[in-house]
């Protein structure tokens, strides 16, 4: 029995730091993004505000009603929106594949401190066996500059490359004035999803996914030597 625990740690273990889980708290009510562009609503979360929501799509990519928006909180504390949605291209042997995209833009304003840093996360994979692309550009727009960070899962000839997190340091302003977060998607034989992109600013520094990886890594390490020292003991 006290192996089979062994074992189900571990595993769990590693399954958290490949999916590069952390906690995002979840303020506000899941609204559809139809719903904020059809209204011109706004979504509050902490000291800022986030409104003029715009979406665009083509191929796969959800429509904007199937595109749920709500307010969250990273691991550091920084507001900012989670999107959540069938963000994929499905492949089609008749007719040369085309990607899918979706671009949604808005606007976040800080009735607070000044925004410094933005940070962008998700959870892209290539379900599939073959290749594909899924990934998540976004551009920040202030009075004076633009700023971009990205997000990716790709599968190359069978060879694959991720990245969950990025952070980009932005001089101090109190609005940026279009957030254009930009999903991509490409069928090659292997699948592409994008379940959700979350996108939070703030002063506040958010520790790299990477980083938590590391800790996990450590502690499989840990549970690791325990389960071998309890097998060498019973030995």
């Amino acid at each position: 029995m006290a192996r089979s625990w062994c074992a189900v740690l571990i595993l769990g273990a590693a399954w958290m730091g490949l999916l590069g889980l952390g906690p995002r708290e979840a303020l506000s009510d899941v609204i559809p993004l139809g719903d904020l562009i059809a209204t011109g609503g706004s979504i509050h979360v902490g000291d800022d505000v986030f409104d003029q929501f715009t979406y665009s799509s083509t191929g796969q990519m959800p429509t904007a009603s199937n595109v749920l928006v709500s307010g969250i909180n990273d691991i550091a504390g920084n507001p900012g929106l989670r999107f959540q949605g069938g963000f994929t291209d499905a492949f089609d042997p008749t007719t040369p594949q085309q990607a899918s995209s979706g671009v949604i833009t808005y606007r976040v304003t800080s009735l607070g401190v000044p925004i410094t840093t933005a940070h962008l996360f998700g959870d892209p994979i290539i379900a599939g066996p073959g290749d594909g692309v899924a990934s998540t550009t976004e551009t920040f727009i202030t009075a004076m500059n633009a700023y971009q960070g990205e997000i990716h899962a790709v599968t190359n000839a069978g060879v694959h490359d991720t990245r969950l997190t990025d952070a980009i340091p932005i001089p101090p302003v109190s609005s940026i004035a279009q957030v254009n977060t930009g999903i991509f998607a490409f069928n090659l034989g292997g699948f592409p999803v994008l379940p959700f992109v979350e996108q939070t600013f703030g002063p506040a520094v958010v520790i790299p996914e990477p980083s938590t990886a590391t800790l996990l890594g450590l502690g499989i390490i840990g549970l690791i030597g325990s389960c071998w020292r309890r097998r060498s003991a019973r030995a």
